[in-house]
């Protein structure tokens, strides 16, 4: 299990491993030992009573971008094939943030992206979009863009509804373009101006986008304050609304609704100084910053063997894809839908890590055994019997044991003899006449 949303480059990773003993022995001092790319972290021991569970915790630091592929060992013996435990993730380059803004950038929000070699930023005059880049970001940007084109919002429902993210700091002078696009995203309306200015004072410490943002809970930080802003309302038939940061009397700054796969952030007013102090303000950086990292395509750790697809936040050229394990090399079967890739894992049938690339995009996966195979619990001969009896109805059913002592084969050897003696009768006394005849034809 990781308990990190979201793989950054000299980000902490936080992994807990749940290790089970489904044996009839208690297991004391059970070595466990863990390693990502080769590297052996910290081993460990753990005492698990039988049928029981034990959870290891292990953390460690992205020193670089790339694939990190992890593996857990446990020694359990004799039966060891399902003594490792495969992880994969990938800590990627560059993150592609667009900001799309009426005639030029936000200088605060310009600054944060294009001066660190994390991000790839560009920005758009709502004019002048050219949109087959502009798919290929990771977070959208719309700051108080005065005009809202049809094709435009179509654009941005379809790029949220396939995982993208998209921020809006809303042009409050034309709120009601705002409005119809939020609409069409199920997320708030924005409703009267708000002259008055108000501090920011409530912070959701929970939520993913404020984590590892502060170290712990602090009532009398000095937050921004906002001049300008609209009353955000939730609509009946909308989703969830997560209040990230809000005011005193409980009006939203920041809110997050989900759509589809994706995420739409909505703050109450522009970035411009005359209208908050937001974009000065040490709160700015963290909270722009984690939306862009969590924008970025992640997927799940590891994979299990039995699940038919695998859905991926990439696209891949399916003809020149190859699915690497050491050195067997799959064509695998792929679907594109929008900004996600599904594979079809009907030919991955070892644990173990794979690549997938397409020459331009490499990522590493991880499959393991499905947990059943590890499961140490079975049928006793009554229960076999059973249900070998509720399955075939029809035709009698004996269990043969085994014995544990000198490995000879002790049966019971009377299969419905009651009913094959006459057969054997019927086949002799065919086999007679049939010599009988011969005799006389020969003659």
């Amino acid at each position: 299990i990781t308990n990190t949303p979201y793989h950054a480059i000299f980000g902490k990773e936080i992994f807990t491993a749940i290790i089970g003993n489904k044996g009839n022995e208690d297991k004391e001092n059970a070595s466990v030992q863990t390693k990502v790319n080769q590297v052996l972290l910290a081993p460990a021991a753990v005492d698990i009573a039988a049928g029981d569970t034990a959870h290891l915790t292990f953390n460690f630091e992205n020193k670089d971008f790339g694939n990190y592929l992890g593996e857990i060992n446990i020694e359990d013996y004799p039966i060891s094939f399902d003594n490792t435990y495969y992880f994969a993730y990938k800590v990627n380059d560059k993150i592609t943030v667009s900001e799309i803004g009426s005639e030029k950038a936000n200088v605060f929000i310009e600054t944060l992206f294009s001066g660190d070699s994390l991000f790839q930023y560009q920005f758009y005059p709502q004019n002048n979009i050219n949109y087959k880049k502009l798919e290929q970001s990771q977070l959208i940007i719309l700051h108080s863009v005065s005009e809202l084109s049809s094709g435009l919002m179509q654009f941005l429902k379809q790029f949220t509804a396939e995982g993208g993210s998209l921020v809006i700091f809303p042009n409050l002078k034309q709120k009601e373009k705002t409005n119809q696009l939020l609409s069409q995203l199920q997320s708030v309306q924005l409703q009267n101006i708000d002259t008055t200015t108000l501090f920011i004072s409530n912070i959701n410490y929970n939520d993913p986008l404020m984590q590892d943002v502060f170290i712990k809970e602090n009532k009398l930080l000095n937050l921004p304050w906002v001049r300008q802003k609209a009353i955000m309302t939730r609509k009946s038939k909308g989703s969830y609304v997560y209040n990230i940061l809000s005011f005193k009397n409980a009006q939203p700054f920041l809110a997050r609704t989900d759509f589809d796969k994706g995420k739409v952030y909505v703050f109450a007013t522009d970035a411009e100084e005359n209208h908050t102090n937001f974009g000065k303000h040490s709160l700015f950086v963290p909270v722009m910053y984690n939306m862009a990292l969590q924008s970025a395509g992640q997927y799940l750790p590891a994979f299990s063997l039995n699940q038919p697809t695998v859905e991926l936040p990439f696209v891949f050229e399916p003809e020149k894809t190859i699915l690497r394990h050491d050195s067997t090399e799959i064509i695998p079967h792929l679907i594109i839908k929008g900004k996600k890739t599904i594979l079809f894992t009907d030919e991955i049938n070892q644990p173990g890590h794979y690549l997938l690339s397409d020459g331009k995009t490499t990522i590493p996966l991880a499959f393991n055994l499905k947990s059943a195979e590890s499961e140490m619990k079975f049928y006793t001969n009554d229960e076999l019997q059973q249900l070998l009896e509720e399955q075939y109805r029809e035709q009698p059913v004996n269990i043969l044991n085994f014995s544990a002592e000198n490995d000879t084969l002790s049966a019971n050897l009377n299969l419905a003899t009651d009913t094959l003696w006459k057969w054997f009768i019927i086949l002799a006394l065919l086999m007679i006449t049939a010599e009988i005849l011969i005799i006389k034809l020969w003659k």
